[in-house]
C-alpha cells in the first residue's frame, strides 16, 4: 500500500469517525500516513494470522506493512514509532517482531553477527547487500539457480536463501566495471 488518495481518504475517515483516533492522530502528527494503508487492513492481516489486534501490534503493523517494501531493524521501527508518538518500549518492538515472524507475517534475516533485519515480503526470494551503502535489495527466486540442495548428505534442509554481497553496478566506477567485465 503506497501513497494514494484512497488510502488517505480512508485514513482521514478514521479521524473523523473517531475510530482508532489515537493511532490516526499519532501517525498524522508524524506525517507518515501518506505512505500507509488503512488501519482496518492491518487489523484484518493480524486477525488472519490469529493475532488479536492490540494497539501496539496495529501501530507496528501499520509502520511495517503500510509503507513501501523495506527491510527494517527493530531499532529503526522503534524510532519510527516514537516519532509517531506511539508509546512503547524497545522490548515490545522486539517481542512483536518475533511474534510476527512466528506467525508468518515477517521474515527475520540475520545478515551478520548482531545485525538482524525484518522483511515483510515473506515469499521466496534472495537478497543482495550493497557493501557501499548497506542497502538490501530483493532478488527474485528464479534469478538464482541453486542445485542439488536436497542431495546434501546428512542434512534435511527446511529452507534456504542466497545472500549476495557486493556493490550495485550503478554505484561502481566505470574503471571497476571494466575490470570486473574482463574477469568474466
Amino acid at each position: 500500500y503506497g501513497f494514494n488518495h484512497v488510502n488517505n481518504a480512508v485514513f482521514l475517515n478514521y479521524l473523523e469517525e473517531g475510530r482508532d483516533a489515537w493511532l490516526a492522530n499519532a501517525l498524522l502528527l508524524a506525517g507518515g500516513f501518506l505512505a500507509g494503508c488503512p488501519v482496518h487492513v492491518v487489523k484484518d492481516k493480524l486477525r488472519q494470522a490469529g493475532l488479536r489486534p492490540t494497539r501496539q501490534r496495529v501501530a507496528l503493523g501499520w509502520l511495517l506493512f503500510g509503507k513501501e517494501h523495506r527491510h527494517v531493524t527493530a531499532e529503526r521501527l522503534y524510532d519510527e514509532a516514537n516519532a509517531a508518538r506511539v508509546n512503547l518500549s524497545l522490548a515490545t518492538v522486539y517481542n512483536t517482531l518475533n511474534l510476527f515472524v512466528h506467525k508468518g507475517l515477517l521474515r527475520e534475516l540475520v545478515l551478520a553477527e548482531g545485525r538482524v533485519v525484518f522483511d515483510p515480503k515473506v515469499g521466496r526470494h534472495h537478497h543482495f547487500i550493497d557493501d557501499a551503502t548497506g542497502t538490501i535489495l530483493d532478488i527474485p527466486w528464479e534469478a538464482i539457480d541453486v542445485r542439488k540442495v536436497e542431495r546434501l548428505e546428512g542434512l534435511d534442509v527446511r529452507e534456504y536463501q542466497v545472500v549476495l554481497r557486493g556493490v550495485s553496478s550503478g554505484r561502481r566506477s566505470s574503471k571497476a566495471r571494466a575490470k570486473a567485465s574482463r574477469r568474466i
